[in-house]
């Protein structure tokens, strides 16, 4: 039944015309009527026409002429059936027929008429029908050679010889030449259709679209403009399977959906794709064949590479035998090698999106990506109403290891402890390193006391593990959301419980709980008080080295006292000012250890290249002293005094500036009006607009020394 009812569909469609020239074509048969009636009322008046059956002309012509009105100007041709114009020119050469006999016969001038169908057909029909209707009208033409006796003998034959012929040979001309110029039109609409497909998909990948959505597109597409029932793309798992990626088809089971297995099959088109690296198409498919199982007959496919690798395919089937080849397959291969585009871009944007997420050295999450999940993690637990906790854990002694063995021995040790809490997590856990030696495992849908139980396992494992050379442990701190439910504190309290487990003896795991916290505040003020020392013995040092030089004694506690100032005068809170002075201190603790010199003054053309550099080296090296002792902002200022003024959020800035102007009014006396002067020339972009205003406006106030007043 399928069959014959395909088999109808085709006779049907080669019995119409172009439906887009279908009311063109209705309304010119309609004007050659009433053009065709007004002239047959015309010609039984002229001289030497015969006039026997002149009333019944004058009466054709008179039904005729409205028809042909009608039919031009009232008749709904856009939803006419297709067969109707052909009923208007099987009957237009019927009437033909009639009128020449009517008229006369062999002497009748109507039989000219049969030009009119004749070019009608070869301009608006298909060439087979177009072949037809002009033999049809060479024959109406002829028939009064069946009917009239003087057709031989009185000047008939002769016309009919030379027209007939021509009018066969014009109309097959118009034919080839209408199909001609609609092959041209085809073409266009064809490359502007696939253009514009292209066009789609690659706004798509170039959107960042998802990879499913791209696949899903990609097969839509490609059905449509190669006018199939079905399409898909499939990746390849292995040398004997291929998984649905994408998938499109007319009917819901003329597809394999997506995340479909399907098997390679010796000697099918599929293995013979991938075999040769190029397209294959099959006419048609063996009855029971996977794709006659779809529903369809033939099909086309053609191999996708990534990064020159077999990647997968395409494939596009039609229900019609023999539909692919030639430009259709040219086509595929445009959509394969845009595929193939899409599929790099989207891989290497995974690949880039991965690295950013990942800690390089463990293959872990970083701190951004282990904060961003698990703030899902915690919007999902409460929603759910379960617990998640959090194991915050650091190995032990870590800065011995790296101090006595090297960075590439602690790279390693981290290493192995990364792959030993990876063999303890669960699928659903996620593991981040989050500092130098600082691990994060949040564990979703477990207690604290079940987290206990994991962290434990894992630290047993690594105390219990060969030196390899040295024997590691880990002390853990952990918390869960009956403590807290946002992402920073219930790091913080699990990070508190790990600071309790190093300051009992480390190679432990403890939990968090409240009383617990005072007795790490009593831990935290040791701590600050082993930095207060640190901080008080490295100020001694400065005092020491700078008394030794006349010229530079107190420098340091000068620029202090000074970027403390400009901070306030700036509107600094007083607590990140008292913060800038402190880091200010020890500004040039580099240049004191390393006994240089003092800061280059800056010539007329400001500090010479070699003397800037030898000023960065000395910010770095004193940040690297003080980076134990002082908090990472202030760390951040030291080391960008003299890069970027913005470093440090303009403290960097300051104390150079505070360095600069007591270098120039103190250690090198000069007057505050040519130091100022200095100031501006050297700028924004070695100070900042924050510090220069500051700076201009203590000195106004005259807090700097006298000051001459300048003009408003």
């Amino acid at each position: 039944m399928t069959a014959f009812s395909a088999h109808m569909r085709r006779l049907r469609s080669r019995a119409v015309t172009l439906p887009e020239e279908r009311v063109l074509a209705g309304r010119i048969t309609g004007w050659l009527y009433l053009v065709g009636a007004l002239t047959l009322a015309v010609v039984p008046f002229v001289p030497g026409a015969p006039h026997k059956h002149r009333a019944v002309l004058l009466v054709v012509a008179a039904v005729t002429a409205p028809v042909g009105l009608a039919t031009a100007k009232l008749l709904p041709w856009r939803r006419a059936p297709s067969w109707l114009i052909h009923v208007f020119e099987l009957s237009t050469l019927c009437l033909i027929a009639v009128v020449t006999a009517l008229s006369g016969g062999a002497r009748s001038p109507l039989w000219a008429y049969f030009v009119f169908p004749g070019f009608f057909a070869a301009y608006f029909f298909r060439r087979p029908e177009a072949l037809g209707y002009l033999i049809l009208s060479a024959a109406v033409a002829a028939l009064p050679l069946l009917y009239d006796g003087r057709a031989v003998h009185e000047g008939f034959l002769a016309p009919l010889v030379v027209i007939a012929p021509a009018l066969l040979g014009i109309g097959i001309a118009i034919s080839y030449g209408k199909r001609y110029v609609w092959t041209l039109r085809s073409r266009a609409q064809t490359l502007a259709a696939e253009q514009s497909a292209l066009r789609r998909v690659a706004t798509a990948v170039v959107g960042g679209a998802d990879a499913d959505e791209i696949f899903n597109m990609v097969a839509s597409e490609m059905g449509a403009l190669l006018d199939a029932g079905g399409a898909g793309i499939m990746r390849r798992r292995d040398a004997e399977t291929l998984v649905v990626v994408g998938s499109w088809a007319q009917a819901e089971e003329g597809r394999y959906p997506p995340g479909a297995e399907v098997p390679i099959r010796p000697g099918s088109d599929v293995a013979q794709a991938l075999a040769t690296g190029g397209p294959v198409s099959v006419g048609a498919h063996e009855p029971g064949s996977p794709v006659d199982r779809l529903g369809y007959a033939s099909s086309l496919v053609a191999p996708v590479q990534v990064g020159g690798q077999p990647w997968g395919l395409l494939a596009v089937a039609s229900s019609r035998r023999g539909a692919y080849g030639g430009e259709r397959e040219e086509i595929l291969l445009e959509f394969r090698d845009l595929l193939a585009t899409a599929i790099a871009s989207a891989e290497e944007r995974a690949r880039l999106s991965a690295q950013a997420l990942t800690d390089s050295l463990t293959g872990l999450a970083n701190q951004r990506a282990l904060y961003s999940r698990l703030e899902a993690e915690l919007a999902r637990a409460a929603r759910r109403g379960t617990t998640l906790s959090v194991a915050m854990i650091d190995i032990d002694h870590f800065k011995e290891i790296n101090d006595n063995a090297g960075h590439d021995i602690g790279d390693e040790m981290l290493a192995r402890v990364a792959a030993a809490l990876s063999s303890f997590a669960r699928a659903e856990d996620i593991l981040g390193r989050v500092g130098g030696d600082e691990f994060a495992w949040v564990l979703p849908d477990t207690s604290r006391e079940q987290a206990l139980v994991a962290v434990e396992r894992a630290r047993r494992l690594i105390a219990a593990a060969p030196p390899d050379p040295y024997t590691l442990t880990i002390s853990a701190g952990v918390c869960d959301t009956g403590e807290a439910t946002e992402a920073a504190e219930l790091i913080r309290l699990a990070d508190s419980a790990l600071y309790w487990s190093k300051a009992h003896g480390r190679n432990q795991t403890w939990l968090y709980d409240p009383a617990v916290v005072s007795e790490l505040s009593e831990h935290e003020r040791a701590r600050r008080l082993e930095r207060a020392q640190a901080l008080d013995g490295l100020k001694a040092l400065i005092r020491a080295g700078e008394g030794r030089d006349p010229a530079i004694r107190e420098h340091s506690e000068r620029v202090a006292a000074l970027a403390g100032r400009l901070a306030a005068q700036a509107g600094w809170p007083r607590e990140r000012a008292l913060l800038l002075g402190q880091a200010a201190v020890l500004h040039d603790i580099g240049r004191i250890t390393a006994g240089g010199p003092a800061r280059p003054m800056p010539g007329p053309g400001g500090l010479e290249p070699d003397a800037v550099a030898d000023l960065r080296e000395r910010a770095r090296l004193s940040a690297r002293i003080v980076r134990d002792v002082l908090e990472p902002e202030q760390v951040a200022w030291i080391a960008g005094q003299y890069g970027e003024p913005a470093a440090g959020g303009g403290g960097a800035g300051l104390i150079a500036l505070a360095d600069a102007w007591d270098t120039m009014t103190a250690v090198s006396p000069g007057l505050p009006e040519e130091a100022f002067a200095e100031c501006q020339r050297l700028g924004e972009e070695c100070f900042g607009a924050e510090a220069l205003r500051a700076l201009s406006a203590l000195l106004d106030a005259g807090e700097l020394g006298p000051w001459p007043l300048r003009a408003e």
